[in-house]
C-alpha cells in the first residue's frame, strides 16, 4: 500500500502511478489500523520511500539506455507508458507526496490471547 502525503496527488498522477498493477492509496495510519482490526500489532514502521524513488529512477534510466531494443520488444506506446510510470513514481517519492512504509514485527494473537506467530522481526 502507498500512503498519501501533502500536497495531494492529482488524477493524472494517480492514473499513471496505478497504471501497471492494482494499487491501494491510503491515508497515513490506515495500514496500522487495518492490522490492529485484524488482531495484529505493528512493532515497527520503516520509511522506504527513498528506496522506491531510487528503484524507479534506476529502472527508468536502464530502460532509457536500451531504448531501441526495449521499444522493439514493447512497442513505442508501451515503452512511453512504462517510462512515464517510472518518472512519476520517482518524482512523487522524491517530493514526499507518496510514502512507502515497510511494516515489521506484527504479532498475531488468537482470540484466547496466545501467540500464533511472530512475523518479520
Amino acid at each position: 500500500m502507498h500512503r498519501f502525503r501533502q500536497p495531494l496527488l492529482d488524477s493524472d498522477e494517480i492514473a499513471t502511478r496505478s497504471s501497471t498493477d492494482y494499487y491501494l492509496f491510503v491515508p497515513p495510519g490506515e495500514d496500522e489500523r487495518l492490522l490492529a482490526e485484524a488482531g495484529l500489532k505493528v512493532v515497527r514502521v520503516d520509511d522506504v520511500t527513498e528506496n522506491m524513488a531510487e528503484v524507479a529512477r534506476r529502472r527508468h534510466d536502464a530502460r532509457e539506455g536500451h531504448a531501441h531494443a526495449v521499444r522493439h520488444i514493447e512497442g513505442d506506446d508501451a515503452f512511453a507508458r512504462e517510462q512515464r510510470f517510472f518518472e512519476v513514481t520517482a518524482r512523487l517519492a522524491r517530493e514526499r507526496r507518496l510514502f512507502r512504509p515497510r511494516l515489521r514485527g506484527a504479532e498475531a494473537r488468537s482470540a484466547l490471547g496466545s501467540d500464533l506467530a511472530q512475523l518479520a522481526q
